[in-house]
């Protein structure tokens, strides 16, 4: 779901993408490269997030600050290295929650008309967020141990079994 949401906002003309949500992109590959079984990984994600965290993106002053990190590519990123650093599934709730958001928003910006009601188009966006999850849940005995390494045969496997599908739209 970030990566979907990262590569459709990579896609738009420069002066409509966000600086913040574009550099957030290190941080995804990161996450990917981690999440595949490279130990290495783990300090760039604990320093992405740490370099938000002190960032003035990082904020409780509301609407009186930068609202950068609540676009949904962003929001859906920082998730994801909270998830993969704290191992908690509520961040990734959040980003599946942005990527929903998101995708609905898009529809409406460009003025494409919903063939179905918008139930209907959240619950098909769910699916196919089930059917990633089922896909991360054939490879879950590779992955369960990632956090400790793998060999580059597995690495490499996983990359193409998941991060291919998983990315694409």
């Amino acid at each position: 779901m970030s990566e979907r949401l990262m590569r459709g906002h990579e896609s738009l003309a420069p002066q409509a993408g966000n600086s913040f949500t574009l550099g957030l992109r290190p941080l995804l590959d990161s996450v990917w490269t981690a999440s595949l079984g490279d130990t290495r990984a783990f300090d760039a994600v604990k320093r992405g997030l740490g370099a938000f965290y002190l960032s003035d993106y990082c904020h409780s002053a509301g609407t009186d600050g930068p609202d950068d990190a609540s676009e949904p590519a962003a929001s859906a990123a920082l998730n994801a290295a909270r998830a993969h650093l704290h191992g908690c599934v509520d961040f990734a709730v959040f980003a599946s929650g942005a990527a929903l958001e998101e995708r609905a928003r898009a529809l409406k910006i460009h003025d494409r008309p919903l063939r179905v009601s918008m139930e209907s188009f959240r619950a098909s966006q769910l699916n196919r967020q089930l059917s990633d999850l089922d896909r991360i849940s054939r490879w879950g005995a590779e992955l369960r141990h990632a956090s400790f390494g793998l060999t580059a045969s597995t690495t490499v496997r996983l990359r193409q079994e998941l991060q291919g599908p998983l990315s694409a739209e």
